[in-house]
């Protein structure tokens, strides 16, 4: 490990918070999820569904990102994709994936001014990356993805 956190990171598909977890038909490896929020306001809140791509060697290529926030009472009659659904269709975009764990590089990458990411945090010692923004989950030593804090 460097000083500055792990070089690469284990995330192993299960049925809970990492279930959108592979390698894409061009060997992309990719992290799916619909567990992202920013507190914005007292009671105030957005939504993500994200899409982290990674190349075959595991260095951070590029990050989709898809706000789901929504009003609370959508128009009657009106349909409204659910977050587990914008999951698949950005799975989709990226030709499907291929449940396997991945060994990824920890990053942090800015769209429209959130912190997105993987994030390597070292506070009194205590050593994790962090699943950004929303911190909904954590790995730490020995980094095999095995298990996670949530």
């Amino acid at each position: 490990m460097s000083a500055g956190g792990p070089e690469r990171i284990q995330i192993v598909p299960d049925d809970y918070h990492t279930e959108h977890v592979g390698v894409t038909p061009d060997g992309l490896q990719v992290f799916a999820t619909s567990e992202l929020f920013e507190v914005v306001g007292v009671r105030q809140m957005r939504f993500f569904a994200a899409a982290f791509v990674w190349n075959a060697q595991g260095e951070f290529e590029r990050l989709e990102v898809r706000d789901v926030s929504r009003e609370s009472v959508s128009p009657p009659g009106q349909g409204v994709a659910s977050d587990e659904d914008m999951v698949e269709t950005l799975l989709s975009e990226l030709g499907g994936i291929e449940l396997t764990p991945i060994s990824v590089a920890p990053f942090a990458a800015e769209w429209e001014g959130i912190t997105f990411g993987f994030v390597y945090l070292n506070e009194d010692g205590y050593e994790r990356v962090e699943l950004h923004p929303g911190n909904g989950i954590a790995f730490s030593e020995p980094w095999d993805g095995y298990g996670y804090d949530t």
